[in-house]
């Protein structure tokens, strides 16, 4: 089983599957992503936004958490990534 997280907005939900965990997780950014367009930066809430998988007596281990892409002179943008071992997510930038 997997679960999709958005922490900001409080939603967690169970997935069967880990496509339709990633489906939730992307259309959460999109939502992030319209939002940081009409405001010109993202929210923090953006880096609550992971897909997890989770095992016997509800082990969660992560897997994928929105990560900012991208530069200051071309923009930011949010995608799915894979959680890197050890690190955690790194902190939203100014600017879009």
């Amino acid at each position: 089983m997997f679960r999709y997280e958005d922490r900001e907005c409080g939603e967690s939900h169970d997935c069967d599957t880990l496509e339709e965990a990633m489906a939730a997780a992307n259309e959460s950014l999109t939502y992030y992503r319209q939002d940081a367009v009409e405001i010109s930066e993202w929210s923090t809430g953006v880096e609550g936004v992971r897909v997890s998988r989770v095992e016997k007596d509800d082990v969660v281990i992560p897997l994928f958490c929105a990560t900012y892409v991208g530069n200051e002179d071309e923009g930011y943008d949010v995608q799915m990534l894979p959680v890197p071992e050890g690190v955690a997510p790194a902190a939203a930038p100014a600017i879009i």
